[in-house]
């Protein structure tokens, strides 16, 4: 149980690996870190929901350096490039600015030939499956088990020898 905090201590260490247990186990941490704050935000009184609303922003954006870095040591652990986590990262962020321009360009030209309410939902559908395809190879590698042994981003967290070849 102590996986969800190595990634605090492992800050800026992007070389290495990471098992499946640290990566998930952070990522649910962070979440309910983010999640427990803003929540406090949405409770508590005005004076000090202000502080919470600060942290709501201050602590997300804390935490993106070692969920990157976690992300990265994880690729590297089923022997893949960390560049998987930029796809991860990059991908979804522009295909989201993307879908804006073309929603709004499609509501400006159309000059009311598709109801708005619809043109948007149809749109958000198609931008979340599109996203969903593309990020589907990178969740699957997250879900892998580690490659077995060393491998050419070190040795294997778990402390196993490589598999035997067959022959």
């Amino acid at each position: 149980m102590t996986y969800f905090l190595l990634p605090l201590r492992k800050y800026t260490e992007f070389s290495g690996r990471a098992r499946r247990a640290e990566f998930w186990q952070w990522l649910v941490f962070a979440q309910l870190v983010c999640i427990g704050i803003l929540v406090l935000a949405l409770a508590v009184p005005e004076p000090i929901s202000i502080v919470f609303g600060i942290l709501s922003i201050i602590v997300p954006l804390a935490l993106v350096v070692p969920s990157l870095a976690v992300a990265v040591r994880r690729m590297h652990d089923t022997n893949r490039s960390g560049g998987w986590v930029i796809y991860l990262v990059v991908v979804p962020v522009v295909i989201q600015y993307a879908s804006s321009i073309v929603y709004y360009a499609v509501l400006f030209t159309s000059r009311g030939a598709v109801p708005a309410d619809e043109s948007k939902e149809v749109l958000s559908l198609g931008v979340f499956a599109f996203i969903a395809a593309l990020l589907l190879p990178v969740l699957i590698f997250l879900l892998q088990d580690s490659t077995r042994g060393d491998n050419r981003f070190g040795p294997d967290p778990k402390g196993r020898s490589a598999a035997p070849s067959v022959t």
